[in-house]
């Protein structure tokens, strides 16, 4: 069974991040991931996203779009240093 943080790491370019807030670099991470694939197993309801800087894809579970959306941003701010 599938854990609730699958995701995939393809070729990517950390680069530099801008000086700002919290909150302003968790807006411009959730606009930057776009969902791709919603489904259902069993129970559970997986979201595919794609954070388009680096390619990666995110596979989260969540009972609704904007839960797994918030999992997504967390994800990828703890892959790049911003949480």
């Amino acid at each position: 069974m599938p854990s609730i943080t699958d995701f995939i790491r393809k070729k990517s370019d950390e680069g530099t991040t801008k000086a700002s807030s919290k909150k302003e670099k968790s807006a411009r991470n959730v606009q930057e991931l776009i969902l791709v694939e919603e489904r259902t197993i069993g129970a559970t309801k997986r979201y595919l996203f794609k954070h388009t800087p680096t390619g990666i894809y995110l596979n989260v579970s969540g009972k609704s779009k904007s839960e797994a959306l918030e999992k997504a941003d967390e994800i990828v701010r703890k892959l790049y240093g911003e949480a």
